[in-house]
């Protein structure tokens, strides 16, 4: 946390410094120097410590006696102009920033800053006037956020004893109530001092002043413990309701609960310093980090994180929250609405040190937040009973046989559990975190879709839509053929396409890449003349979103064997020693046929391969030589006999 207050003009007799060539007075009180009391603010005193010798400070025991507060832990203490302004006129402000040699958890509490307006003068800080608070730390390498960015966004100044004033960041949920930490608001029992604190929702700048108003009340988390920080969320609420620039942001609805996880984009937002121990920012900062999954933050934070009341974010790019961002947001965007998922809680006193920085879980305060029974929570319940959960611009979309509801929903009131899609008929609850619902209607046609908001408090209002889904994809196509062209055969194609309401099949066959004319059919039937050639088929289906083609290879045309008529001559001299020849005729046909002989001697086969020569043998004489030639490829055979040849005696 970061120690502060406003100091006494004198110049300091208690001399602990280590950056501050003109230290400021220190602000003792007895008590140990723990962990806990390191994580929570003190308040200031308003006695100097007696003197000791430069560069060192007197033990606690003797100095401020009796104020019952624990000591500050160590500080570099710098000065900063006063409220008059110019170097050397009225008094200045004093502020301390803690030493960041250790790593131990500690809150996002913000440290004490120059005036904010000239109203503000030491030792005299009037309850109407801009404080001089504890502005604490800005997003550590944001940026300024742009006017009407964070409406909800609201700057609390507040004191515990008023002398000394704190800040804290806080959201806007209700015209009169502001969400904040807890540890804001809370300070070792005592709550903040209301009739001396105020709020400036829906301001960019921390000195604006036109949307001020004094509180009514604060009211922490009834199970709030300051010690682990768990239940870090308290209510301000406010006089009359915050008017333009200001809105309410909604926190997460049930429905959404799991868009809260590791990885998930979040946006944080603060008034404070950018750097460890630099200067504070009169302008809220803003910054998007990573959330990082409940396992991971335990095992990095161990029993100091609570997952049921916690939620951590990603600072190892160098991006965080620090001190004085306190019980600001963390918010993701669900549905297109920027949604409030946490509270500025609590991290490493180092800031953006790579460390997960901690969060108040805010889905784990929503039933305390509406049923808390106090005034708060009153107007909390009675702002979102009058809202009405409102399903709108629905729509449908088609990938295929898959449709898609999608619709959005007013964010005001965040009980929604759920909603109850009936599309054409048949119903189911989806509960998130995505405003969408698919169903596979292979049949295509209209689709009839009705939503509507389950909610716990308020009222809800259905929205329906019927219409032919819209595509967001061209179609995708197929196409097989059931065996390699052949000429004369017909060749048919099953083609498909996954979207039911796309249009008709276009066929095109091409040859060797061009398209035949006329073959626009499924079917096709190859011709001779085509033997040896290409084939192919291009297929093509169009919807709303564009055309889905593909072309699929049938390959080349097959021909089967083709040879004139009769038998084959066989020539030559037929006795023992001759030597007979088969005349075999070319022949066509796709690929190209060959051509393999069988000769037999009196019926019984004794030669065959591609050689159309046989040698008349001397057990040949006066046998009866006859065989065929065969012609053979991929699509076919084809067998002519051989002329018979008798051999002499």
């Amino acid at each position: 946390m970061r120690w502060s207050w406003l100091g006494s003009p004198r110049r300091p007799s208690c001399p602990c410094t280590r950056r501050s060539a003109a230290p400021p007075p220190a602000r003792c009180a007895t008590g140990p120097r723990t962990a806990a009391s390191a994580r929570s603010r003190t308040r200031s005193s308003t006695r100097p410590c007696p003197r000791s010798a430069p560069g060192t400070c007197p033990a606690s025991s003797d100095c401020c006696r009796g104020e019952g507060r624990a000591p500050p832990p160590r500080a570099d203490r710098r000065r900063v102009p006063s409220p008059s302004g110019g170097a050397g006129r009225g008094a200045p402000l004093l502020f301390a920033v803690p030493d960041h040699g250790h790593n131990e958890p500690v809150p996002r509490i913000p440290i004490a800053v120059a005036a904010l307006a000239a109203a503000v003068v030491v030792g005299a800080v009037p309850a109407q006037a801009a404080p001089a608070g504890d502005v604490g730390t800005r997003i550590i390498n944001g940026s300024e956020a742009p006017s009407g960015a964070w409406p909800s966004a609201t700057f609390l100044s507040f004191t515990f004893n008023g002398a000394s004033y704190f800040a804290c960041s806080g959201s806007l949920i209700a015209p009169r109530v502001v969400l904040t930490a807890a540890h804001c608001v809370v300070k070792n029992g005592e709550l903040a001092n209301a009739a001396r604190s105020t709020a400036r929702p829906g301001v960019i700048s921390n000195a604006d002043n036109s949307t001020r108003q004094v509180w009514s009340a604060a009211v922490p988390h009834p199970a709030y413990d300051e010690d682990s920080r768990t239940n870090d969320v308290a209510l301000v609420t406010l006089p009359v309701a915050a008017t333009a620039p200001a809105a309410t942001i909604p926190l997460i609805a049930p429905w959404q609960d799991g868009a809260v996880g590791g990885g998930a984009s979040a946006a944080i937002a603060g008034w404070g310093r950018t750097v460890n121990g630099g200067a504070i920012s009169e302008t809220l900062r803003q910054a998007t980090v990573p959330l990082v999954s409940d396992a991971d933050c335990a095992h990095i934070w161990g029993g100091n994180f609570a997952a049921e009341s916690m939620v951590c974010a990603d600072t190892s790019a160098g991006i965080d929250t620090c001190q004085g961002d306190s019980g600001g947001p963390l918010a993701l965007t669900i549905a297109d609405t920027r949604t409030l998922v946490g509270d500025t809680s609590w991290g490493a006193a180092t800031c953006a040190s790579g460390t997960p920085g901690v969060y108040g879980r805010i889905s784990a305060f929503r039933g305390w937040i509406l049923d808390g029974g106090t005034p708060a929570n009153l107007l909390v319940r009675d702002y979102v009973a009058a809202q009405n959960a409102e399903a709108q611009n629905l729509a449908l979309t088609s990938t295929g046989p898959d449709v898609t509801v999608t619709w959005g929903v007013t964010p005001a009131n965040w009980t929604t559990t759920g909603f109850r899609v009936t599309v054409n008929g048949s119903a189911e609850t989806v509960t998130g975190p995505e405003a969408a619902h698919t169903v596979t209607l292979p049949d295509g046609g209209p689709v009839s879709a009705l939503v509507e908001p389950q909610v716990t408090l308020g009222t809800a209002t259905a929205a329906s839509i019927t219409a032919t889904p819209t595509p967001t994809r061209a179609p995708v196509v197929s196409a097989t053929l059931p065996a390699q062209p052949e000429a004369g055969a017909e060749l048919t194609a099953t083609a498909a396409s996954d979207d039911p309401w796309g249009g008709a099949i276009a066929y095109q066959w091409l040859l060797d890449g061009a398209d035949i004319p006329g073959a626009t059919a499924a079917a096709y039937r190859p011709t001779a003349a085509q033997a040896g050639r290409l084939l192919s088929l291009r297929i093509a289906a169009a919807n709303a979103a564009g055309t889905g083609s593909a072309t699929v290879r049938a390959g080349r045309v097959l021909q089967a064997p083709r040879v004139r008529a009769g038998r084959v001559p066989v020539r030559g001299r037929a006795v023992v020693g001759g030597r007979l020849t088969a005349a075999a005729p070319s022949a066509t046909g796709y690929p190209r046929p060959r051509v393999t002989y069988r000769f037999a001697r009196n019926g019984r086969v004794v030669q065959t391969g591609r050689a159309g020569v046989y040698r008349v043998r001397e057990r040949d004489r006066g046998a009866l030589i006859t065989g065929t030639a065969t012609w053979t490829n991929s699509a076919g055979t084809v067998v002519r006999k051989l002329t018979a040849v008798r051999i002499a005696r």
